[in-house]
C-alpha cells in the first residue's frame, strides 16, 4: 500500500536516492557528518516521520545501506579531532567535560566508531524488543526506536520501558532530559502511555482482610514480603495501628512465628539487670571505660545503650555499680609543651615503633594526643620529630622537593633534559611518576599548562610529542625488540599500563587490521 508524501518528502526521497546510487554512507552519525541540513529537514516533519521512515519511502533496504562511522570528533573550542575529548579538555583548556557540555550544549564526547565498539564489547544480558539496526546511539536514532516500538504496539511506559530497554531509557533521558520530552519529540501523548496507580484508601478493615487473604493462600505476611507485595499497605500500617506486630496481632496471627528473622532475647531488660553486666564484665577482666564497651573486641552495646536509657549515662550506671569512673576511665596523656614530647619521641625509637604519621594516627601502637600536641606546638609532624633530637629518622614531607616556584621550574626543566614525559598522566603513575612536583605546580601556578610554558617548554610541542612508527616494518622491529627485552607485548599491556605505547598500537591495528596480526606478523618464538 502506498503512501502519499507531502512535496517536502517527495524532495528527501529524491536526495537520498541520488546519495544510494552515488554509494554514499547512509547511516545516521555519517549523514549528520555529511549532509547535516538534509537530517533537520527530515526531522522537521510532522506528524513524525523519522530517517528510518525516510529510507523506506525511497526504496532503500536498511540492511543494504553502506555504514561509515566518523573515526573523530572534533573539539568545538580548538577544532583539534580526538577519539575521546575529555583528556584534550582538561590538559589544554583547563576545564571538565561536564563544563564543556554545559557551554556547548549536545557536544559529543567520544567519536561514533568508539561508542560503537564499546558497545560491541559490553552486549546487554537483557535482549531487546527490537534488534538494533544503528551501530551508534544518536538523538535522531533513539527517536526512530521509540517511534518504531509505539508503531509495533509496544508500552512506551517509563518503568516498563527501564526494565525491557534500559540503554533505550537511559539515552532517551540523556539526550532529552525528561522521558515524557523524548516521547513528544515523537509525538505521542505521554499521559496516553503512563500508568497512573489510583491510590488506595487503606482502613484497618481492609488492611486485615488483605493480609489474612494472602496468609490463607499460602503467601508470606511478614514486613519484608508485605513490602513487595504491596507497598501501599505497609506505608499504611503505622497511621492506622501502633506497629506491624500490633497490625499482625489484630489479624490473629503471632508476630514471633511469622517475623521472617526471630527478634533476639533481650539481656538487659531491667536496672539489675545492667548492674549484672557490668559486674559480670568486671569478673571476666574486661576493660569498663566507655571506649571499650562501645568499640573494640569486647564492645556490648546493647548493656551500653540500655544503661544510657535507664541511668541517664554511663557514668551514673557506673556509680550505681559500685565503681569510680574516674578510676576507670583511662587517663589521657596530655603534652603541654615541647619538652614533654622529647621523651616520648625518644621512647618509641627506642623501642623500635615508627614515628611516621600514618603510624602514629592508625597503627598497632597509635598515640592520638602525641599527634595532636605536635601539631599545635609545631607547624608539621616532621618539625616536631625534628625538635626531639633523635637521630636517624627521616620523616617525608609531602612536597617537601619544591618548596618554591623555582623549585617547580627548575624540575620541570630537568625533566625536559633528561628527556622524561612531562604529561600529568605520566607524573601521576609510572616509573617516572613524580607526584609532589604536579601538585606543588598546581599550588604555585593554578594549572601544569601555566607551569610548563613559564618553565621555557613548548607545551603544544610537547603534547603532540609521541613515538611515531612509519611502516609496519618498524612496527615489527618494535614488538621484537620488547620481546628480547623481557617486556610484555599484550594488547592490554601495551594500551594500558607502566609499558604501554599507543602510537605502537594504533599503528599496528592500521597497518595489519588488528595487534594480534602484528603479534603473528613478527613470528615470535
Amino acid at each position: 500500500m502506498s503512501i502519499k508524501l507531502t512535496s517536502p518528502q517527495r524532495k528527501i526521497v529524491e536526495q537520498i536516492r541520488h546519495l544510494h546510487h552515488q554509494g554514499k554512507p547512509l547511516n545516521i552519525s555519517a549523514v549528520r557528518e555529511s549532509h547535516p541540513h538534509l537530517l533537520l529537514e527530515v526531522y522537521r516533519i510532522k506528524p513524525f516521520w523519522g530517517w528510518k521512515q525516510a529510507l523506506q519511502a525511497a526504496g532503500v533496504d536498511y540492511s543494504e545501506i553502506k555504514v561509515k562511522l566518523p573515526l573523530y570528533v572534533a573539539c568545538r573550542i580548538c577544532g583539534r579531532k580526538l577519539k575521546l575529548i575529555e583528556h584534550h579538555l582538561r590538559q589544554s583548556h583547563g576545564m571538565s567535560l561536564m563544563e564543556y557540555k554545559t557551554v556547548y550544549r549536545g557536544a559529543e564526547s567520544s567519536s561514533p566508531a568508539f561508542n560503537a565498539n564499546v558497545r560491541r564489547t559490553r552486549r546487554m544480558i537483557i535482549p531487546l524488543i527490537i534488534p538494533h539496526w544503528e551501530p551508534d546511539w544518536t538523538p535522531e536514532y533513539v527517536l526512530d526506536r521509540l517511534n518504531e516500538l509505539y508503531r509495533s504496539g509496544i508500552s512506551l511506559n517509563s518503568s516498563y520501558m527501564h526494565t525491557v530497554e534500559p540503554a533505550t531509557h537511559l539515552h532517551a533521558v540523556k539526550f532529552f532530559r525528561k522521558w515524557d520530552m523524548a516521547l513528544q519529540a515523537v509525538g505521542v501523548d505521554p499521559k496516553t502511555v503512563r500508568k497512573q496507580a489510583a491510590p488506595k484508601n487503606w482502613t484497618r478493615q481492609s488492611v486485615i482482610k488483605a493480609v489474612v487473604s494472602r496468609y490463607l493462600r499460602g503467601g508470606k505476611v511478614h514486613r519484608k514480603a508485605m513490602s513487595e507485595y504491596d507497598a501501599t499497605l505497609t506505608a499504611a500500617v503505622p497511621r492506622l495501628f501502633k506497629g506491624y506486630d500490633e497490625m499482625l496481632r489484630a489479624c490473629g496471627l503471632d508476630p514471633d512465628k511469622i517475623r521472617k528473622t526471630p527478634r533476639s532475647k533481650r539481656l538487659y531488660r531491667t536496672e539489675g539487670d545492667v548492674i549484672n553486666g557490668i559486674c559480670r564484665r568486671r569478673l571476666q577482666d574486661k576493660l569498663l571505660h566507655e571506649g571499650a564497651v562501645t568499640h573494640g573486641p569486647d564492645r556490648d552495646l546493647p548493656l551500653w545503650n540500655k544503661a544510657r536509657r535507664l541511668f541517664g549515662s554511663w557514668r551514673a550506671a557506673l556509680h550505681e555499680a559500685g565503681f569510680d569512673f574516674g578510676k576507670i576511665s583511662p587517663k589521657t596523656p596530655r603534652y603541654k609543651s615541647a619538652e614533654e614530647l622529647s621523651p616520648t619521641f625518644k621512647r618509641r625509637h627506642g623501642l623500635g615503633q615508627s614515628l611516621g604519621v600514618k603510624w602514629i594516627r592508625k597503627g598497632p601502637a597509635a598515640d592520638g594526643p602525641l599527634y595532636d600536641s605536635g601539631l599545635t606546638l609545631f607547624k608539621n609532624w616532621a618539625t616536631a620529630v625534628e625538635s626531639a633530637g633523635v637521630q636517624d629518622v627521616e620523616v617525608k614531607r609531602y612536597g617537601s622537593k619544591y618548596p618554591t616556584k623555582e623549585a617547580v621550574l627548575a624540575g620541570i626543566r630537568r625533566r625536559h633534559d633528561k628527556d622524561l614525559p612531562l604529561s600529568c598522566n605520566c607524573l601521576y603513575k609510572g616509573q617516572h611518576a613524580d607526584r609532589a612536583l604536579v601538585a606543588k605546580a598546581l599550588q604555585f601556578f593554578t594549572h601544569w599548562k601555566t607551569a610548563v610554558e613559564q618553565a621555557g617548554v613548548d607545551y603544544a610541542t610537547l603534547m603532540k610529542r609521541r613515538r611515531r612508527y612509519a611502516s609496519g616494518d618498524a612496527v615489527i622491529a618494535e614488538i621484537r625488540r620488547r620481546h628480547a627485552a623481557g617486556l610484555p607485548v599484550t594488547s592490554r599491556k601495551i594500551c594500558k599500563g607502566q609499558y604501554r605505547d599507543s602510537a605502537l598500537y594504533d599503528t599496528a591495528r592500521k597497518e595489519f587490521g588488528s595487534w594480534q596480526k602484528a603479534i603473528e606478523a613478527a613470528k615470535l618464538d
